[in-house]
């Protein structure tokens, strides 16, 4: 949807589910979950344009106008008021007196949420209006200055980033455009606005794999965690692995890695090892080849990589013989069982990507990347 100079107030649409597929759930090496989808969660993507003045409020940036616009579908209301009746304040106010973009979610600090929210957004931006300044996060935040820079984006150029302390408000005196992700059914866990549509996702790793020109994927990553949900023996786990693959085996270590260099690993990945945590987003950047092996969590409700697998359309095993871990727990250390059969389970889908008609406990049946389709655009 849209909106003119001449009416502030968006013209009434119908979301329609939009050639909506089947996804391939989760395989499991040991007893499934009950209810992880059979789908991946169907999105369209809303561009919100407007060139009347409005503002941007509290720490959401909740747009807001003569009516209220949701951006990143995170519903956090504040200060509605339109913006004519509102007096500017320019100590406290930060005023764009240029027609922008707004790449600004909740959570931008985040890496999850700033690759699932904010390059999915710049991707579109980037695609879509070439010549638009985009409304940025504030400079210091590692992750999000080095993806500014993966996309060659300069400040003045393409860029207007948020002052380092928060202001009362954002004025965008000649408005903006926005981005929004409207789920097309009713949301089946309170998860659902944290997961991108799945065009917006394919969109930025096709840019990546492009930019790297990645040979053939053949590294094994294993995605490490120092907090919750980590490996006590972690060091013993990977070695194991090094001794059985070789060289191939890499560490990913989280904040300590530049950006770049995460992408560029991941998208040499053939498979991605690891428990629920940010650094499991980098799938996003892995080629649709490309298997992800994950650790169990319980209670096993946020599905956000079960989601973002199937709509990458690559294979996800669950590994549920490891002992699971609770979200702020660990999985304490894994005794030489467990290190056996995630190695015999890394076998297996190495085999599985070599032949995948051949008969295995890995089944082609839920191993096989569903095909990729695009969702449409409301806009």
């Amino acid at each position: 949807m849209r909106w003119n100079d001449t009416n502030v107030i968006p013209q009434q649409i119908t979301v329609v589910p939009s050639r909506l597929r089947k996804a391939v759930p989760p395989g499991f090496i040991g007893e499934s979950f009950e209810g992880i989808p059979s789908e991946w969660t169907p999105k369209q993507v809303a561009i919100v344009e407007t060139h009347e003045q409005l503002w941007l409020s509290g720490t959401t940036m909740t747009a807001n106008v003569a009516c209220t616009v949701f951006v990143g579908s995170h519903d956090t209301l504040q200060d509605l008021h339109s913006f004519p009746e509102v007096v500017l304040d320019s100590s406290n106010d930060f005023i764009v007196d240029e027609h922008v973009g707004v790449v600004v979610q909740f959570f931008y600090a985040n890496w999850y949420h700033f690759v699932c929210d904010g390059m999915a957004r710049i991707m579109l931006f980037r695609r879509r209006y070439p010549e638009l300044k985009l409304l940025v996060p504030p400079r210091g935040i590692p992750h999000v200055d080095q993806v500014l820079e993966f996309f060659d984006l300069v400040e003045g150029v393409n860029l207007i980033h948020l002052p380092e302390e928060a202001p009362r408000r954002v004025a965008l005196k000649r408005g903006g455009i926005f981005v929004d992700w409207v789920m097309v059914s009713k949301p089946t866990s309170i998860m659902e606005p944290f997961f991108p549509p799945a065009s917006a996702i394919r969109d930025v790793r096709n840019y990546t794999c492009h930019r790297f020109k990645s040979p053939p994927a053949r590294s094994i990553v294993f995605v490490g965690r120092k907090g919750s949900r980590r490996i006590d023996n972690e060091n013993e786990v990977v070695d194991a692995m090094v001794q059985r693959f070789g060289p191939r085996v890499q560490l990913h270590d989280g904040d300590a890695m530049p950006v770049r260099e995460q992408i560029e690993m991941f998208s040499k990945a053939r498979i991605i090892i690891g428990a629920h945590g940010s650094g499991l987003v980098n799938i996003a950047f892995a080629p649709p080849t490309a298997c992800l092996i994950s650790f169990p969590i319980v209670p096993h409700t946020k599905l956000f990589f079960e989601n973002l697998s199937s709509s990458l359309g690559i294979a996800h095993v669950i590994l549920t013989s490891v002992p699971p871990s609770s979200w702020l727990g660990g999985f304490g250390r894994f005794p030489p069982a467990v290190i056996k059969e995630l190695l015999a389970t890394i076998d297996l889908v190495l085999d599985w990507q070599t032949s995948p008609s051949k008969t295995c406990r890995l089944t082609a049946d839920y191993l096989m990347p569903p095909t990729c389709r695009e969702e449409t655009y409301v806009g």
